[in-house]
């Protein structure tokens, strides 16, 4: 079976990332080095997670008790819980059902005197209508914070996302754009607090044997010859268990291991945006050609990660019937979960029933695995 999503190394690749070590002597100056030309700032640090980035994000602007933070509904779970540990209350706005990211209208709905500030997720990989949202954090005295955990190399007027909000938070961990197994990352505009946050960051590196089979593990495991034996199995019991050292992993102090940094070097220096990219467009091109399909589609502003790549149909029975011809073709299905739309538990319930948008894209989401190559015959029998 061929999986949702994989990381995009090979044992090949793993093996030469940890001879590698002897031969950067340091690891951590090269990776941070060419992160920050690739994003074009100098004010980029390196994180033990995305969740720790985005904890020290929300405390480093002052955001606590008393204070909103407004968010897409159309996120993961995990967003919305580090922004209650900051000690905040996330308010959801609705989400737009081309691009899938905060509808800048529903914005404006939710500013109140208690907002301090409006956090966009660039869902998938595509930017946000980030130049809307500047000038409403402008207008409203608001900061804005860019989490690009799940859109690093994408870019919005060439420029990439990340660095047009007073803060961005990326994540390197297993199934991002840049997968590295581990690891989090902040780029700051303001000079002094970039020198605030830096004081705050981890000292001591993990262990790089922990990484290696923790990389080691995923390589194996989505193999697809193994993957349908087993492999999805781990997978789910993974994905139940994501959130429960959430607390843990957001004080957590410690830096990524030498390994992790090791792979980021080899990811950075490889093509692996450039071939996803690819095959999304090609699968864009295919899909196009159906009435009842909506493809994401990139205005001449973006430019997509394409870290994964959603699907909307016409409901949530269509997508039922895709689901079931991708198994039979020994494709896993990918759906929104875990927080698409965030649990309604993690926000106050007065705006249960204004996320429509949000709860529509629930249901008539599908993802094709985006890492691979699917053939284009294949694409077309999904969908007929």
């Amino acid at each position: 079976m061929i999986p949702a999503y994989a990381p995009p190394h090979t044992i090949h690749e793993l093996l030469k990332a940890t001879h590698d070590l002897l031969t950067y002597k340091n690891v951590k100056e090269e990776f941070e080095h060419i992160i920050k030309e690739y994003l074009q700032t100098d004010r980029y640090l390196t994180t033990g997670s995305g969740r720790r980035a985005l904890y020290i994000a929300l405390k480093s602007l002052g955001i606590g008790k008393g204070d909103e933070v407004i968010l897409p509904a159309f996120t993961s779970d995990i967003v919305p819980m580090v922004i209650r540990e900051a000690g905040a209350t996330p308010i959801p706005a609705d989400v737009g059902l081309g691009d899938y990211n905060i509808d800048t209208g529903s914005v404006l709905d939710r500013i109140s005197n208690k907002t301090k500030a409006l956090l966009t997720v660039h869902s998938f990989g595509y930017p946000s209508d980030l130049k809307t949202l500047k000038e409403i954090c402008d207008d409203h005295n608001l900061f804005l914070i860019e989490d690009l955990a799940p859109a690093f190399g994408a870019k919005y007027n060439g420029k990439p996302v990340g660095t047009f909000g007073d803060l961005g938070i990326t994540s390197f961990g297993i199934g991002k754009s840049i997968s590295m197994g581990d690891g989090g990352g902040i780029i700051v505009q303001n000079e002094e607090l970039f020198k605030q946050i830096k004081d705050d960051i981890q000292k001591e590196n993990k262990n790089s044997g922990n990484t290696f089979i923790k990389v080691f593990g995923s390589i194996i495991m989505s193999n697809p010859q193994l993957y349908g034996i087993v492999g999805y199995r781990v997978k789910d019991i993974m994905v139940s268990k994501q959130y429960d050292h959430y607390l843990d992993e957001i004080i957590d102090k410690q830096d990524i291991s030498l390994l992790s940094y090791a792979i980021g070097i080899q990811e950075m220096k490889s093509d692996v945006l450039e071939k996803r990219r690819k095959i999304a467009l090609e699968y864009t091109k295919v899909l196009n050609k159906f009435d009842d399909v909506y493809p994401p589609v990139e205005t001449r502003d973006v430019c997509s990660a394409y870290s994964r790549y959603f699907v909307r149909v016409e409901s949530e029975e269509i997508r039922n019937n895709i689901l079931k011809r991708m198994k039979t073709m020994g494709i896993e299905p990918l759906i929104p979960y875990h927080g698409y739309p965030i649990s309604t538990s993690l926000y106050p319930s007065t705006f249960c029933d204004m996320i429509p948008k949000a709860i529509l894209l629930s249901k008539t989401l599908i993802g094709i695995p985006v890492y691979t190559r699917i053939p284009e015959n294949k694409i077309k029998e999904l969908f007929l």
